[in-house]
């Protein structure tokens, strides 16, 4: 267990951040689930199913991090990601697992993101074979691809971060110092920039450089799509009736924001802890914060997406407050595309 002292502060902190995640991420994905399989009509077809496993890859993460309680400490050339999980009783080797499956998970969701991307790029665009391949049996591709790279990312953490003596030594006292924990005792993956005479430890390298190769694949077909969706928008808006060229825009606005908070929240602060190790310098800090507050990322991302659909707004003010939706000027079924 670690002693609460001035440093273990921020674990402290970052543990009711992931306990607050978990519930409101179960809570929110819930009722989007709900709301979308049995109440929204304009979300259809591959999109309804896009959302509801959206959101339970997000509840699937957050129940990770709970069980997996992972931190990260920085120190010099390297840093550790281990698990603060006190609770559970479980063997090193079941943490580890938790932690793998977490980081998987975790990149299940950046790929669960560029997907929804696709989507909206192939309808808007009118990529006929495109569409195709999320109708029917096809629509396993998509599942089989965030499960890819979630799997390949979790087998990267397992064999490319393993702690060895090497790097349990380089750790050993920092990590006592700051939790007061013992580093055999303690769940952990390790990864150093530099052995012990200066050459690279490459192992560990292709760790970090196979990570964001994973992620900035993502950021391509992300940003590709989300570039020639804009062009097309602002060339065809005018031949859009207004329920379906709001709908259009309402979904380009959900997945920007579904991108932004991520990059925001985590993946830019994230950098430095990714290059520094390679800079060499003497330095130690508690980086693990990131991870807590992308605990809170599934919660937020849920409610804005409800928010800027506005069926969802329209549902729960008909629903629970009791009040007219707002209008919706449907003027004819074909102004609902595949969705």
């Amino acid at each position: 267990m670690v002693k609460m002292t001035a440093a273990t502060v921020l674990p402290f902190i970052a543990e009711i951040f992931t306990r607050v995640g978990f519930v409101c991420t179960c809570l929110f994905n819930a009722i989007l689930i709900y709301l979308t399989a049995f109440h929204v009509e304009k979300i259809t077809g591959a999109y309804k199913h896009l959302i509801i496993l959206f959101s339970l890859i997000c509840m699937s993460f957050s129940c990770l991090e709970v069980l997996a309680h992972p931190y990260l400490h920085s120190f010099n050339s390297g840093f550790i990601y281990f698990s603060l999980n006190d609770y559970l009783g479980a063997s090193q080797k079941l943490l580890r697992f938790f932690i793998e499956a977490y980081s998987g998970a975790y990149a299940s969701i950046m790929c669960m993101l560029a997907v929804q991307f696709v989507f909206r790029y192939a309808i808007l665009m009118n990529r006929r074979t495109l569409i195709s391949s999320f109708t029917g049996w096809n629509f396993l591709i998509w599942i089989l691809y965030p499960s890819s790279f979630g799997v390949t990312f979790g087998f990267m953490t397992h064999f490319c971060a393993q702690a060895e003596p090497y790097s349990d030594d380089y750790m050993k006292k920092e990590l006592y110092g700051v939790y007061n924990l013992e580093i055999n005792e303690t769940a952990r993956f390790i990864v150093i920039a530099y052995n012990a005479d200066g050459t690279m430890r490459w192992f560990n390298l292709i760790f970090l450089f196979g990570s964001m190769i994973i992620l900035g694949f993502q950021y391509a077909v992300i940003i590709y799509c989300g570039v020639q969706m804009q062009k097309k928008m602002k060339k065809e808006m005018a031949n859009f009736s207004v329920s379906n060229g709001n709908l259009q825009q309402q979904f380009f606005k959900a997945l920007v924001v579904q991108i932004t908070l991520p990059t925001l929240l985590f993946h830019l602060p994230a950098l430095p802890v990714l290059f520094t190790p390679f800079f060499n310098v003497s330095f130690t800090f508690q980086t693990g914060f990131i991870y807590a507050v992308f605990s809170l990322y599934p919660p937020i991302e849920t409610i804005a997406f409800m928010i800027i659909v506005k069926e969802y707004t329209n549902i729960f003010r008909k629903k629970v407050l009791r009040r007219p939706s707002a209008p919706d000027f449907r003027k004819r079924s074909s102004d609902i595309s595949v969705f």
